[in-house]
């Protein structure tokens, strides 16, 4: 109960404490003391805060009940469909309320309201929000992000940060290539983790996504190797065949040794194929040349080393008479 203290003089009245709802008042004499006016005022007072604890109290009571009871509520229910977390950009800036079975956006900023439909499209309240923050001055800071530097060098370079989606694509394609990793490597939990906590940009991507990427990749690399071959003088070639054992196919790998202009060795896969049977000497031959010539190089070769099989021996014959036709063809 709050308590009201007031003496009155004449026509005077003075308030000692203040309530919330004058429930109680009472009146003190004039010619009362006054250390008796000021102890009720303390005590009034004290009431008051007292009154205040346990009106918070009571509060947070409550709303822990409410947070338990959801949970229960959650809990009971884990059939029932959740809703859609919005993850558009405008939602920070907006404040949502139902009108007439309809939901309402008004803008933080301008106040103007604004429909929100139901299929769920956000482009319109996007492009008004964007406005809206230029024309308010809020504009997206940049991040600074410091560049790496070598091992042997102080020094570090310092550029805006901006998340390239396209970038990173490219770099996983190298790192799905490079360690061997199945497609479906990207859409491991464990993954999807280490990328959010790397950068919160991150954009999770499928495995016909990685797929595709790696193929690019290929094709970008195949175009740069076949670039460089270009400059080269002389390649030297390995090549080898085996059979799988649970497929019962014939493969071949073909192998490409060269030195480049800064006296470097460099050694590339320049393929990895198929050889359907029998495994002739012509067919080793026909197989061979086609790579040599999907490449570029057929007029670089050096040296061609093969195993001992017999078939090798005949497939290096018909490759000698292939080079030496062509050889004459040119001089012609």
């Amino acid at each position: 109960m709050s308590r009201v203290v007031a003496m009155l003089s004449g026509d005077t009245e003075i308030l000692m404490a203040s309530s919330k709802q004058k429930k109680c008042i009472e009146i003190i004499p004039e010619n009362a003391e006054f250390e008796q006016v000021r102890s009720l005022g303390d005590e009034s007072l004290s009431e008051d805060i007292g009154n205040d604890k346990d009106t918070s109290e009571q509060e947070e009571i409550s709303r822990k009940r409410k947070g338990d009871s959801l949970e229960t509520q959650q809990s009971n229910q884990p059939y029932q469909k959740k809703q859609r977390q919005k993850k558009a950009r405008c939602w920070p800036h907006l404040d949502v309320v139902v009108e007439n079975n309809q939901k309402i956006a008004i803008c933080k900023f301008c106040k103007t309201r604004m429909k929100c439909g139901s299929t769920g499209c956000t482009t319109t309240l996007n492009r008004h929000v964007d406005k809206c923050r230029a024309a308010h001055g809020q504009t997206n800071q940049a991040l600074l992000q410091f560049q790496p530097s070598d091992a042997l060098s102080s020094e570090v370079t310092l550029g805006n940060f901006k998340y390239d989606h396209t970038q990173m694509r490219k770099i996983i394609s190298h790192y799905i290539l490079v360690n061997e990793l199945p497609f479906r490597h990207v859409e491991s939990f464990m993954f999807d983790m280490v990328m959010r906590t790397a950068t919160p940009y991150w954009q999770k991507i499928s495995r016909q996504a990685v797929k595709k990427d790696c193929v690019s990749t290929f094709e970008i690399e195949r175009d740069k190797l076949r670039e460089n071959f270009k400059s080269v003088r002389k390649i030297n070639i390995t090549t080898d065949m085996w059979t799988s054992s649970h497929q019962k196919l014939g493969y071949m790998v073909v192998t490409g040794h060269w030195i480049d202009s800064n006296w470097k060795l460099n050694m590339r896969v320049l393929n990895f194929c198929n050889v359907p049977p029998p495994h002739s000497g012509f067919v080793i031959s026909e197989a061979l040349f086609k790579c040599l010539n999907e490449w570029g190089i057929i007029d670089k070769i050096g040296t061609l080393t093969v195993d001992n099989a017999s078939a090798n021996d005949v497939a290096l014959r018909y490759l000698k008479q292939t080079f030496s036709l062509r050889k004459n063809l040119k001089s012609t």
